[in-house]
């Protein structure tokens, strides 16, 4: 059994980080931690790691649900400050 830096898994998509996983035949336990964000959506499909314990040997990993880009970046309010502090 190899083993992987746990800063190195840290906000991979989890697709990812479990492929590295299983190729060093490294022994770990998976769940979703409670999403609490009430401004942006979070989506139904897909993971990222969170955080990464390790006890006994056996890495116990916190996955969370991405959060949906709002586009509120691109609404005419935001262009229009944008414009508004460039002018001054």
């Amino acid at each position: 059994m190899k083993t992987i830096q746990t800063e190195k898994l840290i906000g991979l998509p989890w697709q990812f980080a479990e492929a590295f996983l299983q190729a060093a035949s490294v022994p770990y336990t998976a769940e979703f931690g409670q999403n609490f964000n009430r401004f942006f959506s979070i989506a139904e499909t897909g993971a990222y790691v969170a955080r990464v314990t390790i006890v006994d040997g056996v890495y116990h990993i916190l996955l969370y649900r991405p959060m949906i880009d709002s586009g509120f970046g691109s609404t005419c309010e935001v262009k229009d400050a944008q414009i508004d502090s460039q002018t001054k």
